[in-house]
């Protein structure tokens, strides 16, 4: 087995976790630790606005995660989305339904 070295040369770079010095192409180290990739974009991908809606995504994909920790599964999950959508259309979308709420809410 080859002795750890103590820095990183040309071509390499050393694992934040272990400490060992492996190959810059290297994606996870044999202790686990999985390296970053950074991706360049395509050409013309900054001018359309492909990063911002890559940020947008992410944050989206965040909001739907902070969402389903409400529920023991994604499938219990997706049940409580598909009754909310099941009411949106039956009462005419968004207003509709803050507007039955409303009524629901003063007749208490």
């Amino acid at each position: 087995m080859p002795e750890k070295k103590s820095t990183a040369g040309r071509g390499q770079k050393e694992c934040p976790s272990c400490h060992k010095i492996v190959g810059a192409r290297l994606v996870e180290c044999a202790c686990g630790h999985r390296f970053e990739t950074k991706k360049k974009l395509p050409k013309g991908w900054q001018d359309a606005g492909i990063p911002d809606l890559i940020a947008e995504l992410h944050k989206r994909t965040a909001a739907l995660e902070e969402f389903k920790k409400g529920y023991k599964t994604c499938a219990d999950a997706r049940k409580q989305v598909e009754k909310v959508l099941d009411l949106l259309h039956a009462l005419g979308g968004e207003k509709g339904v803050l507007a039955a709420l409303d009524y629901m809410e003063s007749k208490q």
